[in-house]
C-alpha cells in the first residue's frame, strides 16, 4: 500500500471540491461524509484516473447503482431515481409449477393431519372405554382410581403427549390395579 504524496492530497481534495460543484450545478448532491469521498477517490486511483473532476464523475455514474454513495434525498440523480422507482414496481410473476407442487404439498400434509386427528380421537375413545370399564371390589377405590387416571389423561393431553403412549400408560396401570387387588384377595 502505498502513501500518497502532499500534491496527490491536494489534487484529490481540489477532485471532490469541484466534483460537488459540478454536481450541484447538475441539482444532485452528494451527503457531506467521509465515506463518499473516500469511496470516489479510490475508485480513481484504483482505475488509474487523473485527479481531475471529470475523473471522478466518470467514477459517480459507474458506481452509481452499488450502493456505495449517499445522496441527500431528493437531490439523487435521475438514473438512480429512475432505478429505485423501477425496483419499487417490478412485479414478481408467480411460478405456477411451484405453486401446484406447494399446493400439493399443502393439501397432502391437511389430509395426513385430518388422519391423524383422526386416529387420535379413536385411541382416546378407547382410554375413555377402558377408564370407565374399571371395576375394582370396593366401589369407592374404583370411582378414585377412575378420577386419578382420569387426571392424568388430562394432564397428559395438555403436554401434548402421544395418545397411543398415554393408552399403553392407562392400560399398564389398570393392569397394575387388578394384580394388586387379586393379591390382596388370596390374603384373605
Amino acid at each position: 500500500m502505498s502513501t500518497l504524496t502532499p500534491e496527490q492530497i491536494q489534487a484529490g481534495t481540489k477532485m471532490l471540491i469541484d466534483l460537488r460543484e459540478k454536481l450541484l450545478s447538475m441539482n444532485i448532491k452528494l451527503k457531506e461524509i467521509h465515506s463518499n469521498g473516500y469511496h470516489i477517490s479510490n475508485e480513481v486511483v484504483k482505475r488509474g484516473l487523473p485527479l481531475h473532476v471529470d475523473s471522478a464523475l466518470t467514477v459517480v455514474n459507474a458506481i452509481l447503482f452499488e450502493n456505495k454513495l449517499e445522496f441527500v434525498p431528493g437531490f439523487e440523480p435521475a438514473k438512480l431515481k429512475a432505478g429505485k422507482l423501477n425496483q419499487a414496481n417490478v412485479q414478481v410473476i408467480p411460478d405456477q409449477r411451484k405453486d401446484e407442487k406447494a399446493r400439493a404439498e399443502l393439501n397432502a400434509a391437511v389430509e395426513a393431519a385430518e388422519l391423524k386427528a383422526k386416529a387420535d380421537a379413536k385411541t382416546f375413545e378407547r382410554i375413555d372405554g377402558a377408564i370407565n370399564n374399571l371395576s375394582l371390589r370396593r366401589l369407592s377405590e374404583t370411582a378414585d382410581q377412575k378420577a386419578r387416571l382420569s387426571r392424568y389423561v388430562a394432564q397428559e393431553k395438555a403436554r401434548p403427549a402421544i395418545p397411543e403412549t398415554i393408552f399403553e400408560q392407562v392400560r399398564k396401570e389398570i393392569e397394575r390395579l387388578y394384580t394388586e387387588e387379586a393379591r390382596i384377595a388370596e390374603r384373605m
